[in-house]
């Protein structure tokens, strides 16, 4: 487990003793549920699962020295190896990364990383730290079409009083090359975490709950969240915070008011931080699914650990959906990914993968609707709307 994984936990497990209440959107406890469709890949443990460039699929490095594509139909599975021994030490983890473009997939693996293009099935490996002393903890496209990557490494010192005495930077590469040249080096501290959305970089400083903004050179930017946090500061919480592809709203998780949820430039929405769940279920790892219409959270300090979706929409009052428990198992960091062409999530549970299908096809009771989103949305807001939830009103017959 990487050291942002691991400092995200201990957060997120943080006693809450003074914290003020805060009145929840829902209450995760009233959850309906889905069930997934099960499908035997081999092994007894949990593979770790990234999105790939093939449709309805998913893909994994753990099952041999190859990326592993796994395609769902309605006949089931069938899964491919490509790449196979292309580089050394492909296998059985990784620093993985949102889908690169519509041919390629890349990956950290501890001090290198490496490009694969299944279109062209060529392999382009870079070597990114030489000293033992470093390695990759995680890597992202700030710009994918110029080739440019950001890397955080932690580094042992090796001179050092005594062994474990680190240091983490940020490094920014351009990768167009042959060999990785780096163009920009910052100090990462201990307090900070960071993520690269629409090629901007936001990076958390959870000590101050403040965020800066970069753009995809690591130069200085700007975004509406910047100034919604200067004003709800004493409110806002987090250790990350994850906007919306396309919707002017983000989540804040990990901090000591636990999920919440803001949106900005919008007249007719409240731009103050709300809670998601309250204080006590400590959600983590929320993941927009790649059209935006859902959002897939893991319930930590549940026994057993859960995970749940929500419904994204433009009908809700906060966009946010109901949750919806997904049977069958819970899926940590690197243990779900999404399909593209159709939409559905995939989660790795003992030796099988499980998907919960999201298509109309796959749910009958989503007849004489657009879509099975469409369905849930629907439904979801009869449902709130009776109950007077959110400010929403009966439809009056």
């Amino acid at each position: 487990m990487s050291l942002r994984s691991v400092l995200v936990s201990l957060l997120a497990t943080m006693a809450l003793s003074g914290v003020p209440p805060m009145d929840p959107i829902y209450d995760i406890r009233e959850a309906a549920s889905l069930k997934p469709s099960e499908h035997k890949i081999g092994g007894s443990t949990q593979v770790n699962l990234f999105p790939v460039p093939q449709d309805g699929a998913v893909g994994t490095n753990s099952l041999k020295n190859a990326i592993t594509v796994c395609m769902f139909s309605k006949n089931g599975m069938r899964s491919i190896n490509h790449f196979h021994n292309a580089v050394s030490g492909m296998s059985p983890s990784g620093q993985y990364m949102p889908l690169l473009s519509k041919d390629a997939i890349a990956f950290g693996m501890t001090r290198g990383f490496t490009i694969f293009d299944f279109t062209h099935k060529k392999v382009r490996d870079f070597t990114i730290h030489t000293s033992i002393y470093r390695d990759i903890e995680q890597v992202c496209a700030t710009d994918a079409e110029k080739n440019l990557f950001l890397f955080w490494s932690k580094e042992d010192e090796p001179d050092a009083a005594y062994l474990g005495n680190t240091k983490s930077f940020l490094r920014l590469f351009d990768l167009s090359g042959e060999k990785a040249i780096l163009l920009e080096k910052r100090p990462l501290q201990d307090y900070e975490t960071w993520e690269v959305y629409d090629k901007k970089v936001f990076l958390c400083d959870f000590d101050n709950y403040q965020l800066s903004v970069f753009d995809a050179n690591l130069k200085p930017s700007s975004h509406p969240l910047v100034d919604i946090i200067k004003m709800n500061k004493g409110t806002a919480s987090f250790v990350m915070i994850v906007p919306h592809p396309t919707l002017p709203f983000a989540v804040f998780y990990g901090g000591t008011y636990r999920a919440q949820y803001v949106c900005w430039n919008q007249p007719f929405r409240d731009e103050k931080i709300q809670s998601i769940f309250g204080v006590d279920p400590s959600t983590l790892y929320y993941t927009f699914s790649p059209d935006g219409k859902w959002v897939v959270f893991l319930h930590k300090n549940s026994e057993p650990k859960r995970s749940y979706l929500m419904p994204v929409s433009e009908k809700y009052p906060n966009y946010l959906g109901s949750p919806i428990l997904l049977e069958g198992d819970y899926f940590d960091r690197d243990k779900f990914a999404w399909t593209n062409n159709p939409v559905s999530l995939v989660g790795a549970s003992n030796g099988k993968l499980l998907r919960y299908d999201l298509t109309k096809e796959g749910h009958p009771e989503a007849e004489g609707y657009p879509s099975y989103w469409d369905y849930v949305v629907e439904k979801d807001l009869e449902k709130l709307r009776k109950a007077g939830k959110q400010g929403l009103k009966p439809i009056k017959p």
